[in-house]
């Protein structure tokens, strides 16, 4: 048993060991659910430019240039037969800008601010929910490890027991079914050992999943993790109601509903734009 000890000690030193701070970041950059939150908000912030560039006009712009050759004719001067050329270049500028639109527009900036909100609420959602689920499997890794600490001290009691049990009964001040219950008790608190080991085991190689790392890590103890937090349950209520990111993420979904309904009547509206183009042609100097 000693020697086992003696291994079980030396395995557990080898175990990675993260703090809560340490476990709660690294969830965070390997999370997929992060990721996609994260993609979501550079879609939503794409989505904005968008909008904001329908009220920019369009440009565009053209040119060309054309060399056409002549006739072949004899140079009196040189004697030799040569073919002129005929070059021609030519550019164009135009621009256009939708004046009105049935405010289809501003539905639409409104739209994409509220897609944003959403994207940005969604994404701290999903922040707070890896924390959430984190910070758990921290403190069930911390209480099975302490459950096995609480194992083997009743082990330590057991076999103290069985100790001066078999010595009473060598002495003759004990019967032996004293020694039989100290040894159904250090038995029972082996198998506990077990379950509780297989629990600590379990416990910390979900906390390894959820930060990414292979195999299993130690829940680091902070006496600071164990201070008790005065809430005010009141503020905190109104806290959650006005600040949740469900909450806002709710709220932005309405906004986009309606900006949707806006952007749909807008279709019903006239549309009024304008346009300006000049085009120039001729030979090049």
């Amino acid at each position: 048993m000693a020697w086992l000890a003696v291994s079980t000690a030396t395995a557990r030193a080898q175990v990675p060991t993260v703090t809560l701070q340490e476990a709660v970041e690294m969830a965070r950059h390997v999370n997929p659910t992060i990721i996609q939150a994260e993609g979501q908000l550079q879609n939503a912030g794409a989505g904005k430019l968008q909008a904001m560039g329908a009220w920019l006009p369009s440009l565009s712009a053209s040119s060309g240039y054309n060399v056409r050759p002549g006739q072949e004719r004899l140079d009196p001067t040189t004697g030799a037969y040569v073919t002129p050329t005929s070059r021609s270049a030519s550019g164009s500028i135009g621009a256009s800008l939708e004046i009105f639109d049935g405010f289809r527009r501003l539905a639409e900036n409104r739209s994409a601010n509220a897609d944003q909100a959403s994207a940005q609420a969604s994404l701290v959602n999903q922040e707070f929910q890896i924390a959430l689920q984190t910070k758990q499997a921290f403190f069930n890794a911390l209480a099975s490890d302490e459950l096995v600490r609480v194992s083997e001290r009743r082990i330590e009691r057991a076999e103290e027991q069985l100790r001066m049990s078999r010595d009473k009964l060598a002495a003759g001040s004990a019967i032996r079914s004293d020694t039989l219950q100290a040894t159904v008790e250090l038995g029972s608190a082996r198998l506990q050992l077990l379950q509780a080991e297989t629990a600590r085991a379990t416990a910390e190689a979900n906390l390894a999943r959820l930060i990414g790392v292979d195999g299993s890590v130690r829940a680091a103890r902070d006496s600071a993790l164990l201070q008790p937090v005065v809430l005010d349950t009141v503020q905190l209520r109104m806290d959650a109601v006005a600040q949740a990111p469900s909450v806002i993420q709710a709220d932005a979904a309405v906004k986009v509903a309606e900006a949707s309904v806006s952007v749909a009547r807008a279709a019903y509206f006239p549309s009024l734009s304008g346009s300006y183009s000049r085009s120039l042609s001729g030979a090049p100097l």
